[in-house]
């Protein structure tokens, strides 16, 4: 794996999930720059007050559909690496490799850093009826 050194910029999608909010505040006391996805801004406000301290190397991003192709296009733009930590929740698998993988579309960064919640459903999961 490429080590990417601070002050690059790190991509952290799903920013507002609990895992994510403790990744972001990680890479910015690191030194890094983060820009972080999120599905709604207005939601995703408290964000912004949490880490006002860091001006400008913390910005949120819009991507209200992560499941679409090319959704993290305009995202990835510009980021040295990636943290995806967002995840689609629900149970009709049908592509459980690569749906809502930001570097598929764009691979643009040097690092790609995936990561699972434990409420995710695990890929290959058994369909429910």
């Amino acid at each position: 794996m490429v080590a990417v050194s601070s002050p690059a910029k790190v991509l952290v999608t799903g920013a507002n999930g609990y895992l994510a909010v403790w990744v972001v505040q990680k890479y910015l006391d690191a030194g890094y720059s983060v820009r972080g996805t999120v599905r709604s801004l207005s939601r995703s406000a408290f964000l912004k007050e949490q880490f006002a301290g860091y001006g400008e190397r913390f910005e949120l991003v819009l991507v209200e559909d992560i499941t679409k192709d090319g959704a993290f296009d305009e995202a990835v733009k510009g980021v040295d690496a990636i943290a995806h930590t967002a995840s689609p929740f629900h149970y009709n698998v049908t592509e459980p490799d690569g749906t809502s993988n930001p570097r598929r579309p764009h691979p643009t960064s040097d690092a790609f850093l995936p990561t699972q919640s434990s409420s995710s459903p695990p890929c290959g999961a058994p369909r429910r009826s």
